[in-house]
């Protein structure tokens, strides 16, 4: 069988452009909720092995995805660092965490203040 590297490697150019766009606007998405300031974790189940996530990361909050590898172990990574196929996945649900987090950050807050009425 013959291949044509040539389009092989336009191919990957391309694809790689597009990742790179990709990229940029799960970084902006992350900023933007890191503007927000929301330091409450959720997470929202986006497939049946896939859950998105709005955390802690090391030190950083991050938007993270969760998943079982082939090993049978979870995994879970800031989103920007996942597969292609999981990057375009939680890109596509990212507003699925702002109800999340809305609601996730009302409750908080009124637990809060219950417990302090103590």
């Amino acid at each position: 069988m013959n291949y044509d590297v040539e389009k092989l490697l336009k191919i990957k150019q391309e694809l790689n452009r597009v990742t790179d766009l990709l990229n940029t606007a799960i970084l902006a998405f992350e900023q933007e909720l890191k503007t927000i300031g929301i330091g409450v974790p959720v997470t929202v189940k986006i497939s049946d092995e896939v859950f998105l996530k709005y955390g802690k990361f090391g030190d950083s909050w991050r938007v993270m995805a969760s998943y079982t590898n082939a090993d049978n172990n979870e995994i879970t990574l800031p989103l920007v660092e996942c597969t292609r196929t999981i990057r375009l996945h939680g890109y596509k649900h990212r507003m699925e965490l702002l109800p999340h987090l809305e609601a996730a950050a009302e409750s908080l807050t009124k637990r809060m203040e219950k417990a302090l009425e103590c």
